[in-house]
């Protein structure tokens, strides 16, 4: 009957060897001459369709390495071939942790690429940079390949220069730039940076590194006797929506002009019963507390500024007795508030994770060190919390 006729032809059709899988060399010349296509037509639906029929995610990753490497070799095709990425990332047909695998090979060989290619920094910045703005590339993965490829040798910090002018030039404006740095949680030392205003005036990044200048000018500023209202017209006036790294700048060189006024660091160490504020510190602070109250609204400003505090009297060696008594200064003007300096000594880990990021700047051993310079100013006002 005719089942019976058909089954022969079933058991024929199921004993047939399946179609062969393409090799991995198969596979990624078939990516690549897709690519090339589409730089000539521009269709990029051909590319997803053939991505499609690959069979296996194995070479997707090409996906990000193959563009970037022609790009690397003709400049020009990166305004073709980033779209291309951004589309097939968008689309859901490749994954971030792909698209990154992708770069791999090019990071860990730019140095080499550049002497033969100088452009090719720059095009790979450009493919970094388009994919933290569409979010398939992180600043971690960045900051990865940075210390694996990069830092030894110093090409990390040029490297980055790369990249924040991209992220200036590919952003809707300085100021959105400036925002997606600060959001990074990134710092220029992680990258090597060892002097940030060299780094900008190189770079040309003052709108996204303002601090080193404005330091200076405060400072003369202060030096020359300028009121804490004429400080803040300027302030606000460079910069109309100052952040936290404004309000760290200002407690630094209030800090200076105070030590310069009392006639050096050496004028910090005072002989007798010591105390936890000194009159003649008080008196000049108290110049500046308008300044800092103004700047300092936020408690986590308060606590950021704070760690600029500690930095400061590191530098200075820990004249004795010298942190304890500008913490208890500070808290006693109320410009800093009791909850910003316990998140100084003990940064919260499920909130402004930026602090934690600032405790990470010093080892161990320096933030033991400043805990320890600290503990007068804590012994003091957690007798004063039970006493109330």
């Amino acid at each position: 009957d005719k089942a019976k006729a058909g089954a022969p032809a079933a058991a024929a059709a199921a004993a047939a060897p399946a179609k062969p899988k393409l090799t991995t060399d198969q596979m990624e010349k078939r990516l690549k001459s897709s690519i090339e296509e589409y730089v000539e037509l521009k269709d990029l639906k051909e590319v997803k369709e053939t991505v499609g029929e690959l069979g296996s995610r194995e070479c997707f990753p090409k996906l990000q390495g193959i563009p970037l490497e022609m790009a690397m070799d003709k400049p020009a095709l990166a305004d073709v071939l980033i779209p291309l990425i951004d589309f097939l990332f968008e689309d859901g047909t490749v994954t971030m942790e792909e698209l990154m695998q992708g770069m791999d090979d090019a990071m860990e060989f730019l140095e080499d690429t550049a002497v033969d290619v100088p452009a090719a920094p720059r095009v790979a910045a450009r493919f970094v940079v388009a994919g933290l703005i569409k979010g398939y590339v992180t600043w971690g993965y960045v900051a990865k390949v940075s210390d694996a490829y990069m830092k030894e040798t110093g090409f990390s910090v040029r490297f980055l220069g790369m990249i924040l002018k991209e992220l200036v030039s590919a952003s809707e404006s300085a100021a959105a730039a400036k925002e997606r740095w600060s959001k990074s949680g990134m710092s220029l030392a992680q990258f090597g940076v060892e002097n940030e205003e060299e780094f900008a005036d190189i770079n040309k990044l003052d709108h996204l590194f303002p601090i080193p200048k404005l330091e200076k000018k405060v400072q003369s500023m202060l030096e020359a006797g300028s009121s804490g209202d004429d400080v803040t017209k300027w302030v606000e006036g460079e910069l109309p929506d100052p952040d936290k790294d404004v309000g760290q700048c200002l407690m630094r060189c209030v800090m200076r002009n105070m030590v310069a006024k009392l006639g050096g660091a050496g004028k910090l160490v005072y002989e007798g019963e010591p105390k936890l504020i000194e009159a003649d510190e008080r008196n000049i602070l108290e110049e500046h507390k308008d300044l800092l109250k103004h700047f300092l609204k936020k408690e986590c400003d308060q606590t950021f500024a704070l760690f600029g505090l500690q930095r400061f009297a590191q530098e200075l060696e820990y004249p004795k007795g010298f942190l304890s008594r500008m913490l208890a200064t500070l808290y006693d003007m109320q410009v800093i508030d009791e909850p910003a300096v316990y998140d100084w000594k003990n940064p919260p880990d499920n909130r402004h994770l930026f602090l934690m990021e600032s405790k990470k700047t010093f080892t161990q051993q320096q933030v033991i060190e400043a805990i320890k310079q600290a503990k007068p100013f804590f012994d003091w006002l957690e007798s004063a919390d039970e006493g109330a």
